[in-house]
């Protein structure tokens, strides 16, 4: 919904963040770009992921 509307989102999740990644992939939530860590306005300090 939110990429057919252009929609810009942002989620903080306090936990395990494998939990989230596997529940994304369980319900066929597509991802543009994600990050593990609060450094993600620095793409050379974090991890960022990238998905198509």
């Amino acid at each position: 919904m939110a990429q057919n509307q252009k929609e810009i989102v942002s989620l903080a999740y306090l936990g395990n963040v494998v939990d989230v990644w596997e529940r994304f992939d369980e319900e066929s939530i597509d991802v543009t770009i994600g990050s593990d860590q609060t450094s993600l306005h620095n793409p050379y300090s974090g991890a960022i992921i990238l998905l198509a």
